[in-house]
């Protein structure tokens, strides 16, 4: 990979051990149209025990992270088809795919720097060229609020946070794996959702509007799904649900 300059990074042992825990096993995609700028941001994540997938552009990116939903992105400002602005705005139309961080790429300090002003809705930016570490280190930095929330449901303790940070659908998908059988509530100005999800499948929907109007079960998972800030709060669940209580809620 090599940078305007002429200079072409090489990834090192030491570079690849820099903060590995908070990126390993991690799903990361990585989208760029220039194969050695791929090359190297895989083999350097790969080193750090991330799960590395690549696409060419932005639509090869968007199929993908519709089919395995990555933990991470990183993807060119300036791609073939779809670019990383397009790429981020697609991202966030998709509900499934809610609170999966952006990093955009760019070789110029300038693209960066106005993508900042722009306030697009990206997590982080690096420029092409940057060493491996640098690379490890800001895919760990953008993970940490989802590596700081499955480490609390993993201990049992009662865990709360941003939406935003993290986004429904992955959070949901964490409790899946980590917390199972657990109660969820979820507030923003408009809304307080409640949640038993049994055995990862969702039991139990309640949302409370502003106005006081009740929705329960299903009718509840269109504004669920939409939801794209506010507070949670995940704790263990009141009450064991009955038998006849437990079918799933999700299609």
């Amino acid at each position: 990979m090599r940078s305007e300059s002429g200079t072409r990074p090489s990834v090192s042992q030491a570079d690849a051990e820099v903060a590995p825990d908070g990126i390993r096993r991690r799903r990361i995609l990585v989208a760029d149209d220039d194969a050695e700028v791929r090359w190297f941001y895989v083999r350097a994540l790969r080193e750090a025990g991330a799960r590395v997938v690549e696409a060419r552009d932005g639509v090869e990116a968007l199929r993908l992270a519709r089919a395995e939903p990555p933990d991470l992105i990183l993807a060119d400002i300036m791609m073939p088809r779809l670019d990383g602005l397009g790429l981020c705005a697609a991202i966030r139309r998709e509900p499934l795919l809610d609170g999966v961080p952006v990093v955009l790429l760019s070789w110029r300090d300038d693209f960066l720097h106005r993508m900042r002003e722009l306030r697009v809705e990206a997590q982080g930016y690096l420029r092409k060229e940057v060493p491996a570490e640098e690379i490890i280190a800001e895919a760990a930095r953008v993970l940490e609020p989802s590596n700081r929330l499955e480490a609390t449901l993993k201990s049992d303790g009662e865990a709360r946070g941003d939406v935003e940070d993290v986004g429904v659908s992955a959070l949901l998908r964490a409790m899946g794996r980590l917390r199972p059988t657990a109660s969820l509530v979820l507030q923003d100005p408009w809304s307080l959702f409640e949640l038993e999800l049994h055995e990862g499948n969702l039991v139990g929907a309640t949302r409370t509007a502003v106005d006081g109007a009740i929705t329960k079960d299903a009718a509840v998972l269109p504004a669920l799904v939409g939801m794209s800030s506010g507070r949670f709060v995940v704790a263990e669940p009141p009450s064991e649900p009955g038998q006849d209580d437990r079918e799933s809620l999700e299609p």
